[in-house]
């Protein structure tokens, strides 16, 4: 009775892996293709998710960017 539970439980894991991923790498796409995202990136400890995040918030608002780096768009 074990067994089909396991293999099922392997598939799920399978493609939840699988999603993870793909939306990895689309979230790394993402950041570097937004300037204040890439530059984020460069902290240490701050990942592609949390400088896209940073990034399209008012976070940024209290922080000098350095010259070259844009500003998010409205």
């Amino acid at each position: 009775m074990g067994e089909p539970t396991t293999a099922r439980s392997v598939g799920v894991a399978s493609r939840l892996s699988l999603m993870i991923a793909e939306l990895t790498e689309r979230e790394e796409q993402e950041a570097s293709n937004c300037p204040a995202a890439k530059r984020l990136t460069t902290h240490p400890a701050v990942g592609p998710l949390t400088a896209l995040v940073l990034s399209e918030t008012d976070y940024l608002d209290g922080i000098d960017l350095p010259l070259g780096v844009a500003r998010p768009k409205e």
